[in-house]
């Protein structure tokens, strides 16, 4: 409907050597689907967006957690999943070091018109660039 904009996200956690879905955030109905997972030793550590009038687009940017890797593990980013157009947003302002991304929230339309991060501090903060 908006030329291939993001109709919803559904997170996934690792919980110890496992994942849990979460609740899907959209509608149900799509056309391509995506899985998007951290390597081994790695969390989310920023999400970018492009916005419009709906949420173009995404990339996820992992960072090394800082009790599983060596202290020269560099951080990675995923491709760009959705479509063309919009402004740049990061969902967490990089200036921040002692916060992470536990999850995400939408706010909906008939696509995602605007998603944010849920973040909390933690003594095991990823180990941002």
């Amino acid at each position: 409907e908006w030329g291939g904009a993001l109709r919803s996200v559904q997170p996934i956690y690792q919980v110890g050597s496992g994942y849990v879905l979460g609740g899907l955030l959209g509608p149900t109905e799509g056309i391509d689907q995506i899985q998007c997972l951290a390597k081994p030793g790695y969390v989310v550590g920023q999400i970018r967006a492009q916005v419009g009038l709906a949420l173009n687009a995404i990339q996820v940017e992992f960072y090394p957690a800082s009790d599983s890797l060596p202290a020269n593990a560099t951080p990675y980013s995923s491709p760009w999943f959705g479509s063309v157009g919009g402004s740049p947003y990061e969902l967490v302002d990089p200036q921040l070091t002692d916060v992470r991304i536990v999850g995400v929230d939408v706010v909906l339309g008939s696509e995602i018109m605007s998603i944010q991060a849920v973040t909390g501090s933690n003594a095991s903060t990823p180990q941002k660039p």
